[in-house]
């Protein structure tokens, strides 16, 4: 938990010092950040330009839905974004497979399942949105490999139930 702190910190500190605001577009290796409350909600969403980091995970209710790109470099941030149209609680996650376990876990890409702490593994990145809303949190990876998409549905007592791993991201140096 501590290594996605230090994560997010450093690139927050990186996109502050990203330059005078003098220039027009970003480049894939410098964070463009925007952000915009929506007057419904009280949600606030901030999305970093950045490579091809834009992973968003969408919730209807029933399952959840990816899209977004299936690579990365070490280079690109990495925004994810979740969008819950029910009222449900759910968190989404990209979590990084350890290298001896990505034989017994990539097979569970494209599938859900009920919740277990084998396939519990650390998230790198973690968004979470108290239902209906969308939220996002970008964030640089610090090692290449698997990660996989994690969608994870809660019951009323925040006990993790059901899980999707809708989608695999491939992240290269």
């Amino acid at each position: 938990m501590r290594f996605f702190f230090v994560t997010v910190i450093a690139s927050l500190v990186l996109v502050a010092c990203g330059g005078d605001g003098d220039s027009a577009d970003p480049t894939a290796s410098e964070a463009a950040t925007s952000t915009t409350t929506t007057t419904s909600s009280t949600t606030t969403t901030t999305e970093a330009v950045v490579g091809t980091g834009g992973l968003v995970v969408t919730y209807d209710g029933e399952a959840c839905a990816y899209s977004g790109p299936d690579r990365a470099t070490l280079d690109d941030g990495i925004s994810l974004t979740f969008v819950n149209e029910s009222e449900d609680l759910l968190f989404v996650t990209l979590r990084h497979i350890p290298l001896d376990r990505i034989d017994e876990l990539e097979q569970l890409v494209g599938t859900d399942f009920d919740h277990s702490a084998e396939t519990d593994i650390p998230p790198t990145i973690i968004v979470q949105i108290n239902g209906r809303g969308e939220d996002t949190t970008s964030a640089f990876v610090a090692v290449p490999g698997t990660y996989v998409v994690d969608c994870t549905l809660l019951d009323d007592a925040n006990v993790r139930i059901h899980t999707w791993w809708p989608a695999a991201l491939e992240v290269t140096p």
